[in-house]
């Protein structure tokens, strides 16, 4: 068998990268052959090498100028690059050479959207449905040229002949919201997002939409339970709320639905709980100016709303104002004397400014009034670790483990304690557990390679 048929062989069954591996070393041999250059290209391409899939694509054209794979997929890529007159060049040169080029008129139809050419992408998109009616990528880009023209109506309709084809694409239901969203028809709009919803729960955005449209619609109660959602499953699944943060500001959160609020006559108790929540995101996006003045919004709506003066705590800590969070816990637990979290906020506050008879003095009442919060035994265990008194920092430290297995910190305190009492097998267990939990712990990392330099060190 030659060095070709194998990467041939790599090449069919999709192994790209061992193909690339042989086809490479055979160049010299087959520089003048159009279709090997061509299948090197799609190796390339196939491993999204998108520079070399280019430059072989453009070599085996230049070889073979009906070689219509090529001419097709140096169009894809120049689109790719945002080069949409060099794509179209070569996506019409393909066309030529097969004139029924189903993808070619799909791929034309996208480089003229992106030039502003409705007309001519409609006309090219059409021609394709001519060819394969059945293909819900020709409806799905018709439906995009048809909303960026604001035909939104005509939009729909390509969007639903999509779904028709394919009820579960995502995508369609989330263009086909936007574009119901665009004619004022928001109950459609909350259908179409709310079943994207029904298969991706992460999906924050949907959340943030959906809270819009209902705002709307004045469904307050619905307002509160989406951002309520928002903020559990973004806190159950550490997603990172930075990726928010342009929605936010294109959406116009706050305001859009704050403004929609101002026309009620009177504000309400609901309202203090979006004030709350959205204050609350806010000050989990980092936006703490926002969630200050939101909060405080809240607290003015509802005088014994404990959980948004809380909240409000936590922003002012956030800001480094540690005098205006202690004012505001406190409140928060003249609101409600069993919030646990509030003595617990208290507690950071305090051990921020090295109070720490103070801070533990806190941690102490949120266990006494509740003993299942992992996060007091933990700031306890710090308490005790930073005053050397390690065995019940190790207590603590287990308690939060326990608690919550999930508690990365923990086991890296618990390792560092160990390391402290020269313990080092179990340092290292721990720090070990740690990085199972959290591979990116730089912390655990660093602890663990110092640990294990302390045990071969002893071993000399």
């Amino acid at each position: 068998m030659t060095k070709k048929k194998i990467g041939d062989i790599y090449y069919n069954n999709h192994n790209y990268e061992k193909a690339i591996e042989h086809y490479k070393n055979l160049l010299s041999d087959y520089a003048d052959d159009s279709q090997f250059i061509n299948n090197l290209a799609h190796s390339y391409y196939y491993t999204d090498d998108y520079e070399n899939a280019l430059y072989n694509f453009e070599k085996a054209l230049f070889l073979d100028k009906n070689n219509v794979s090529a001419a097709l997929h140096t169009g894809i890529l120049y689109g790719k690059k945002g080069k949409f007159d060099q794509a179209i060049e070569n996506l019409e040169k393909s066309i030529s050479i097969i004139p029924d080029n189903v993808e070619a008129y799909i791929e034309l139809g996208n480089a003229y959207v992106n030039i502003g050419d409705f007309d001519l992408s409609i006309i090219n998109l059409e021609k394709a449905v001519s060819l394969d009616p059945e293909n819900e990528s020709c409806y799905l880009q018709m439906g995009n040229a048809y909303h960026r023209q604001r035909e939104y109506k005509q939009a729909i309709i390509s969007y639903e002949k999509v779904l028709s084809l394919n009820p579960n694409n995502a995508t369609v239901y989330k263009n086909l919201g936007y574009a119901y969203n665009s004619l004022g028809d928001f109950q459609n709009a909350i259908k179409c997002f709310n079943k994207i919803l029904e298969t991706d729960e992460l999906w924050l955005d949907g959340y943030i939409l959906l809270s819009l449209l209902n705002a709307q619609i004045d469904q307050k109660e619905e307002v509160i339970n989406l951002l309520k959602k928002l903020v559990t499953i973004s806190t159950k699944h550490n997603i990172d709320y930075k990726h928010l943060e342009s929605i936010y500001t294109q959406l116009c959160l706050y305001d859009a639905i704050i403004n929609i609020f101002k026309k009620s006559v009177s504000s309400t108790q609901k309202d203090a709980e979006i004030y709350n929540i959205l204050g609350l995101i806010y000050r989990i996006i980092g936006q703490y100016d926002q969630a200050t003045q939101i909060l405080w919004k809240a607290t003015t709506l509802k005088s014994d709303f404990a959980e948004a003066f809380n909240n409000l705590g936590q922003a002012y800590f956030k800001k480094n104002k540690n005098s205006l969070a202690i004012k505001y816990f406190k409140e928060a637990i003249d609101k409600n004397p069993d919030y646990a979290n509030a003595y617990i906020n208290l507690g950071l506050c305090y051990k921020s400014r090295e109070q720490n008879e103070k801070a533990q003095e806190y941690f102490e009442k949120a266990i006494k009034i509740c003993n299942k919060n992992p996060s007091s035994y933990y700031y306890l265990g710090c308490i005790f670790d930073e005053n050397n008194d390690l065995n019940k920092a190790i207590e603590n430290y287990i308690k939060t483990i326990k608690l919550d297995p999930e508690y990365t910190d923990a086991y890296n305190n618990l390792g560092y304690v160990y390391y402290k009492q020269e313990k080092y097998e179990l340092a290292v267990d721990n720090f070990k557990i740690a990085l199972e939990k959290d591979p990116h712990n730089t912390l655990a990392k660093y602890n663990l390679m110092m640990t294990e330099d302390k045990i071969q060190y002893n071993k000399l």
